[in-house]
């Protein structure tokens, strides 16, 4: 099991090539190794059976506009590899720029502190998911009244949620019973 660091044991760190992006954390490098961005988690895309989730195309886009055929810093902390092999790290561009944290400042990711987050970088991670939530960017963002499910819009309901918001808003709420005004509310 991952334990999260303390002050001064920082993993080291180690230059590679980014050949292809797979997703919104995950990337293969030149010399045949597969990453997993550590503390945080993109939405899936689709594979075999499973849609695409919300989110997933931006979040992998974003991703390879940034990093792929370009080199990255990969801070390792652990020589411990994921159950599918892949080496587990936090990744900083060229500019030194902790990409990890970026994404969860867009608002493309979310933070993923299961496995223990490094203390020196536990505090900025944790308020770039808190200021992406509060502006709602990205997976947060409940854009034209579209319906919410456990923190990310889905498209599907923006048709049926317009057209109850324009109805909700020429119903009187006088003469409602409280159940009923709740439910009037909600819209």
């Amino acid at each position: 099991m991952f334990k999260p660091e303390t002050p001064g044991t920082q993993g080291h760190r180690e230059t590679a090539t980014v050949k292809r992006v797979l997703d919104g954390d995950t990337f293969d490098l030149t010399d045949g190794r597969r990453v997993r961005m550590l503390g945080i988690d993109a939405p899936e895309v689709s594979h075999e059976d499973q849609p695409a989730q919300p989110y997933s195309s931006e979040a992998s886009e974003w991703l390879k506009s940034r990093i792929e055929g370009a080199s990255v810093s990969l801070r390792v902390d652990s020589a411990k590899k994921d159950r599918y092999g892949r080496v587990l790290a936090w990744v900083y561009d060229e500019n030194g720029k902790l990409l990890n944290e970026e994404m969860l400042a867009d608002g493309l990711v979310k933070l993923l502190p299961d496995f223990g987050l490094p203390a020196d970088l536990e505090p900025q991670l944790r308020q770039a998911e808190s200021e992406a939530r509060i502006l709602k960017k990205g997976l947060w963002a409940p854009k034209n009244g579209r319906k919410k499910t456990a923190g990310i819009a889905h498209p599907e309901y923006l048709a049926t949620a317009q057209m109850h918001l324009a109805y909700r808003d020429r119903m009187p709420s006088h003469g409602l019973t409280e159940s009923a005004q709740t439910s009037r509310d909600f819209l």
